[in-house]
């Protein structure tokens, strides 16, 4: 049977349907293609590594990861690229401003990007135990960064909930789906279409079926901020 539905007014633009990656010849997690990585700022637009042709690497998407594991060499390309404070194998240490600077990190997934604030990959550092924060000489508070590298197996990438709170993720099980689009933040308009017990249409399917009938939201009780609402297909 088939269970859930898509929330259109939950994101901006179409739903771009991607197919989940084997691993070790299974379909055992959610694995979809990275093609791109882009570093951009409203003034100016920097490239840290692209081309479909060039990145190709599977990477895992997981809520229960706070950072995202990137290749070694891009974590590198945005470690020079930003202002890291501090700096410990493979944590860093930045301003809590840092997110204030319009600076977005820009993920394509084969045809579906999302750009991510760098708001997103400041993370709070806990206090001591006199409940002080850390902070840089001069009393600028510090976060962690919320990036960090591996040099195992591409199977080890992962983009946890610092990518995943800007993106709207529909999981389609039964046909070995994603389709993900950029999230509309603290959006409280809900426009749900239905995904039937043992309706066999994918979401696309649906979804382009939902454009001929009047897309008229209601208002939800509450605000939303979070991009990760996982819709299943069963």
């Amino acid at each position: 049977p088939r269970f859930g539905g898509v929330d259109t007014a939950k994101f901006h633009g179409n739903l771009t349907t991607l197919p989940i990656e084997k691993k070790h010849g299974q379909f055992d997690n959610f694995f979809v293609n990275l093609t791109d990585l882009r570093f951009s700022h409203t003034a100016d637009g920097s490239q840290l590594s692209s081309g479909k042709s060039t990145l190709l690497v599977p990477v895992l998407l997981d809520s229960r990861s706070i950072i995202i594991t990137l290749p070694k060499d891009i974590f590198h390309d945005i470690f020079h690229t930003i202002r890291v404070i501090a700096y410990d194998v493979k944590s860093a240490e930045v301003d809590c401003g840092l997110g204030y600077e319009n600076f977005f990190l820009g993920f394509t997934l084969s045809t579906a990007t999302v750009s991510v604030p760098m708001s997103e990959f400041s993370l709070p550092i806990p206090p001591d135990r006199d409940g002080n924060g850390k902070t840089e000489e001069g009393g600028t508070p510090l976060c962690r960064l919320g990036i960090t590298y591996t040099t195992k197996p591409t199977s080890s990438l992962i983009l946890g909930n610092t990518f995943l709170r800007s993106a709207y993720v529909a999981y389609d099980m039964s046909n070995n789906e994603i389709s993900i689009a950029p999230t509309i933040f603290n959006a409280i308009d809900s426009n749900i279409v239905k995904i039937d017990t043992g309706d066999e249409n994918r979401i696309l399917n649906l979804l382009r079926a939902a454009e001929t009938t009047s897309r008229q939201p209601s208002s939800t009780s509450a605000t939303q901020k979070s991009g990760l609402r996982p819709v299943f297909a069963e």
